[in-house]
C-alpha cells in the first residue's frame, strides 16, 4: 500500500513554531538581574537572539507560476512568477505514454489544453479510476510526447480567472526538462537563483501503469546539474510512501536543500486498485517529524 496525505503542512509547523518560540524566549527571562533593574532588563533583551529561529528569512513560491495572471503551468506563468520576485517556481509532474514529464497539476487535461477541439483525439476520451475517483476525459498517459507538443494550453477557471482567458493557446504544454530550461533562463536573466520546485502527482497510480516519476525526475534534475544539496531544489509529494522512495533513491539530503512535505490531519492508503483507505491523524506524526522537522 501507498500513504497519501491530503493538503499541507498543519501539524509540523505548528510543532516547529512552538519549539523555536521556546527558545527564543529562554535567553531573556534569565538574564535580568535580582534588582529588576529596568536598564538591565533593557540591555538583556537587546543581547538575546533567538537561539535556533524557524525562519531567518521567508521564502516566495510560485505555485503553478503565476496562475492569477496566466494560465498555470504553462511558459507565461513561469516567467512571470520569477519576474514577479519568486524565489522558488513549482511545478506538478505527470507522464506521458511514451514516459516524458510534462507539467500538469493533473494528468486529465480536459480542462487544462484544447483537447476538445481536437478530433484526431477524440477516440481517446476515456473513463479512468485514479486514486479512488472515477475521472471521464483525456489523460497524459495516452498521449506520446509529441502528440501532446500539439495541443496548446487554456486557463483551467475560466469563470474565477476571466483575465487569463485571453491567453488560451498561447502556449504549449512544457516538459519538466523545458520547465528546467525556463527557470534557468529566468534566473540568468533576473541576476538571482530561483529555485525548483517539483511536485510527483499520483505517483501510486503511475507506478500502477508503468510509467514510474521518480526516476526520470531525479535523473533530469542530475543533467541540469540539481542533483546535489544546492538549498535551491525541494521535492513535494502528498504520499508519503513516494517520500520514502525518493530518499531511497536521491542524494539530496532532506534536511533543508530538499525539504520533502506535505503532512495534514487526513491521510489515506492507496490500493493497488485505486481505492483511498483513511487513516488516524495519529499515525501520520511520526512520519510528519521525521520527514521535516530536522
Amino acid at each position: 500500500m501507498r500513504r497519501r496525505t491530503v493538503r499541507g503542512l498543519v501539524v509540523a509547523a505548528v510543532l516547529a513554531t512552538t519549539t523555536s518560540t521556546a527558545l527564543a524566549l529562554a535567553p531573556t527571562t534569565q538574564a535580568v538581574d535580582s534588582q529588576g533593574s529596568s536598564a538591565a532588563a533593557a540591555k538583556a533583551v537587546a543581547a538575546a537572539k533567538p537561539v535556533h529561529p524557524l525562519v531567518a528569512k521567508p521564502i516566495v513560491i510560485g505555485h503553478r507560476g503565476a496562475p492569477g495572471y496566466r494560465p498555470e503551468h504553462t511558459q507565461g506563468s513561469y516567467e512571470l512568477a520569477s519576474e514577479l520576485g519568486a524565489d522558488f517556481v513549482e511545478c506538478d509532474i505527470v507522464s506521458t505514454k511514451d514516459h516524458v514529464l510534462v507539467c500538469r497539476h493533473e494528468n486529465d487535461i480536459t480542462g487544462t489544453t484544447d483537447v476538445a477541439d481536437h478530433p484526431e483525439f477524440a477516440h481517446l476520451k476515456t473513463t479512468k479510476v485514479v486514486d479512488g475517483r472515477s475521472i471521464t476525459g483525456w489523460f497524459t498517459e495516452d498521449f506520446t510526447w509529441a502528440q501532446l507538443q500539439t495541443l496548446r494550453a487554456k486557463e483551467r477557471l475560466p469563470d474565477v480567472r476571466p483575465a487569463n482567458t485571453a491567453y488560451n493557446g498561447v502556449w504549449s504544454i512544457p516538459s519538466f526538462d523545458q520547465y528546467l530550461d525556463i527557470i534557468a533562463a529566468e534566473s540568468k536573466k533576473l541576476g538571482r537563483p530561483i529555485g525548483v520546485y517539483p511536485e510527483t502527482k499520483h505517483p501510486t497510480y503511475f507506478d500502477s501503469i508503468g510509467l514510474s516519476l521518480e526516476e526520470p525526475m531525479l535523473q533530469t534534475l542530475k543533467e541540469h546539474g540539481l542533483a546535489r544539496a544546492t538549498h535551491r531544489v525541494f521535492l513535494q509529494s502528498f504520499e508519503i510512501s513516494n517520500l520514502k522512495e525518493l530518499n531511497r533513491k536521491t542524494d539530496l539530503p532532506l534536511n533543508g536543500a530538499l525539504p520533502v512535505m506535505e503532512v495534514d490531519s487526513q491521510t489515506y492508503e492507496v490500493r493497488a486498485d485505486g481505492q483511498l483507505l483513511t487513516c488516524e491523524p495519529a499515525s501520520v506524526l511520526p512520519l510528519a517529524q521525521r520527514y521535516f522537522l530536522f
